[in-house]
């Protein structure tokens, strides 16, 4: 038997699939030259296998032995053809295998073994093997070396230097600079909320104007201190009580106590950052964590994933990277990965099937928290295991999609129709250990990692946005002598997962409205009503807050002006919804559900403010406990338009509603210590609201329109710390009938 030598190594840190020198192997034969790189990644030495020199057939077979770096035979290693999954088999007791090759004048054909806690190793055939062969599989070893690794950078996609991954795989590295994994540690909201700045805020005099302070703290990414407006409440702030009006930042790098708990952010938005992981600051964040957030040699690091464990580096996220030595003292590559056949020495290809797992995006899309603010607890009955912040992955589970064959990365990462191979060099013609194998779509996904906004402007992307491939709107409308009734129906027809899901502070706002032929629009009479998710300036209750007098409102402190809307709503007992999570107990009472029912009373522009009274342009009548929502006038567009303050309108929301220990709603779910209600529409449920209009006279027929939006942000949050909120309109319905 003829024992496979090593062709190359990776040099520590390194993540190219290509080396730059001809490589040369331990047993002093040179591999031969290939196109990628100027090197050949042929794991084999010249006289490996035993060729015979014979021109290989269309089928020919190979039997030999997989056995470890001591020589100890290795059972259970799956034996297979490079890109033949298909008809892989496993070895014997005694490491033996018999296989059966194909070979149809294309390409180069190889035998691969690998196993899980090995790199996989291969041999490739130029002319039919003599000999049997000894295919040695090298163990990855734990711990995971946290001293001494140093993480490679993805690079943009058709990078020169073979040191970036996208110098091999190109389009792969494109598609994840396009996603949001790609942002995850330099998102502007998420380093905002961890300082707790406004980075859109320029100038001290607008920082002053927006009730902030302005002073000198860290610049995401950098060692750099620069000056940034802080708006006093954030991850640093709230956990570690610093950064008060009089006092320093709590990120000013002079000082002289740092804080001390990071709110667990960049356990999942910064992982790739070299050396001991969990419970860090997201500020230690530069080079490649921040340029590149959860980036590619931090996935392919990832070798299982504990779900008992806290989420991502802080424990679910099994890293391993690698420590052993190649004979130059160099760590050996490892890439933990989905695929049984990676060879490539400089990748290390091992084997680790949760990467077709939901599980792995588990890791860090599933999320229970205690609550974080010194001195702040939990309803430890109302929430056992902790505050559910993100419950994506148990949402999927709890779906008809929860099966093996339709995880995460399914819709996600769709497959690649366009490409041979995840290697932008493989072809059926180069099909080998060097350039990698042809494989199906299902194999060779794309890593776009597809958000509910990608492909949409200015998000960019080559797919259609998942959030427009989500909802259906149906309506139904019927007529009486006095009204224009309608029902409306939103159902979750796209998602494995809750609608919508992932961060809490995104929310859907349904809209529905009414005209008639001859008449012009139709007042909304009865129904639910948008409430605070959709927005609103300022709120108040009639008798309590704010006077009512015919076309005169009285608010004290009233931040209205000419151009804004009055909105009064009446409270009428609660909704009752299916819901998610704790809120989906059919057990539960609709207040308990807590979402109150508010129905529509009337509408008024404001024409004039004096102090504090308000001149409307329409008689007014309330009585005690209404409630009036200042707001914006519905825009005649919505689509891709700033986010409105639309509270008040005829419609509904779908969201997670989080609160603080002062009642705040809508809270960052560091600050959250409840959650009010969560009737986001469960995959495969349709929610049903209902909606009464005022027919006028005279109308001959009656249309009813309803829109459902899509929204990413409070718009409390967004306009104060001066985010583009942007409104997405993702289904639309309307439904004529003639008026009798």
């Amino acid at each position: 038997m003829k024992r496979i030598g090593i062709a190359f190594f990776l040099a520590a840190g390194l993540v190219g699939a290509c080396g730059d020198d001809t490589p040369v192997d331990p047993s002093g034969s040179t591999t031969g030259t290939g196109a990628a790189g100027g090197a050949s990644s042929s794991s084999v030495s010249s006289t490996g296998g035993g060729n015979t020199g014979a021109p290989l057939t269309e089928t020919f077979t190979v039997e030999g032995t997989v056995v470890d770096e001591d020589g100890h035979a290795v059972e259970g290693a799956f034996v297979l053809q490079g890109g033949r999954v298909e008809d892989m088999v496993l070895s014997a007791a005694d490491g033996s295998f018999s296989y059966e090759m194909r070979y149809d004048g294309r390409g180069t054909p190889a035998i691969v073994a690998t196993k899980q806690g090995y790199r996989s190793r291969g041999l490739e055939f130029q002319s039919l093997p003599e000999d049997p062969v000894v295919l040695d599989l090298i163990a990855v070893k734990p711990p995971d070396n946290a001293g001494a690794y140093v993480y490679g950078a993805p690079g943009q996609g058709d990078d020169p230097n073979t040191l970036f991954c996208g110098h091999c795989h190109i389009q792969i590295t494109k598609d994840f600079r396009l996603s949001a994994h790609a942002d995850a540690a330099r998102d502007p909201q998420v380093q905002d909320v961890f300082a707790g700045v406004a980075s859109a805020i320029a100038s001290a005099s607008s920082c002053t104007q927006a009730g902030g302070v302005w002073r000198s703290g860290l610049e995401p990414g950098t060692t750099n201190a620069i000056d940034k407006c802080y708006l006093g409440d954030g991850v640093l702030p709230d956990l570690n009580g610093c950064g008060g009006p009089t006092e320093q930042a709590c990120d000013d790098p002079t000082l002289a106590s740092p804080p001390t708990a990071f709110g667990a952010c960049a356990d999942c938005h910064a992982p790739g950052m070299n050396g001991e992981v969990g419970g860090r600051s997201l500020h230690e964040a530069t080079d490649v964590a921040y340029d590149a957030g959860v980036h590619c040699d931090f996935c392919h690091k990832v070798n299982d994933v504990d779900l008992m464990a806290p989420p991502g580096v802080a424990g679910r996220m099994k890293l391993q990277r690698p420590q052993e030595l190649n004979f130059m003292a160099q760590p050996r590559a490892v890439m933990f990965g989905p695929l049984l056949d990676v060879p490539t020495p400089a990748m290390g290809g091992s084997y680790a099937p949760v990467f077709n797992e939901a599980t792995f995006c588990a890791g860090c899309h599933q999320q229970e928290q205690p609550a974080l603010i010194s001195g702040q607890s939990l309803d430890a009955q109302r929430w056992p295991n902790g505050l559910p912040v993100h419950t994506t992955y148990e949402e999927w589970t709890a779906s008809a999609y929860g099966q093996s064959n339709t995880p995460c990365q399914h819709c996600h990462m769709p497959g690649n129709f366009e490409l041979q191979s995840s290697s932008d060099l493989a072809t059926y013609d180069t099909a080998s250990i060097t350039f990698g194998f042809v494989r199906s779509p299902d194999d060779n996904r794309r890593h776009l990692f597809r958000g509910p906004l990608m492909g949409r402007n200015p998000y960019g992307g080559e797919t259609a946005p998942l959030i427009d491939e989500a909802a259906f709107i149906s309506v139904q409308v019927s007529a009486t002598a006095s009204t224009v009734d309608a029902s409306v129906s939103v159902a979750n027809v796209g998602c494995g997962h809750a609608l919508p899901t992932g961060e809490p502070m995104r929310r859907l706002i349904l809209l529905v409205e009414a005209d008639g032929q001859g008449c012009g629009s139709l007042a909304p009479i009865a129904g639910s009503t948008v409430d605070d998710l959709g927005g609103r300036l300022a709120e108040g209750t009639v008798g309590t807050d704010v006077t009512v007098a015919g076309v005169t409102v009285t608010w004290p402190g009233t931040t209205a002006k000419a151009g804004d809307v009055l909105r009064m709503v009446r409270p009428n007992g609660f909704e009752s919804y299916g819901g998610i999570g704790f809120f989906a107990n059919p057990a539960l009472t609709p207040a308990e559900k807590g979402r109150p029912l508010r129905e529509p009373l009337a509408e008024a522009t404001v024409l004039s403010v004096v102090g504090d009274v308000i001149t409307v342009d329409a008689s007014l009548t309330a009585s005690a406990g209404d409630l009036v929502y200042l707001a914006e006038a519905r825009p005649s567009m919505l689509d891709e338009q700033p986010s409105t303050a639309l509270a008040g309108l005829a419609g509904t929301t779908f969201g997670r509603v989080l609160v603080d220990a002062n009642g705040r709603r809508q809270v960052p779910h560091h600050r959250a210590i409840d959650m009010a209600s969560d009737n986001r529409i469960a995959p495969g449920t349709a929610e049903v609201s209902t909606y009464g209009f005022d027919r006028l006279a005279g109308c001959t027929d009656a249309t009813v329109r309803a829109t459902l939006i899509y929204r990413a942000y409070p718009l409390t949050e967004a306009r104060r710390r001066g985010w583009d909120s942007r409104d997405h309109v993702i289904a639309t319905a309307e439904k004529t009938i003639p008026l009798p």
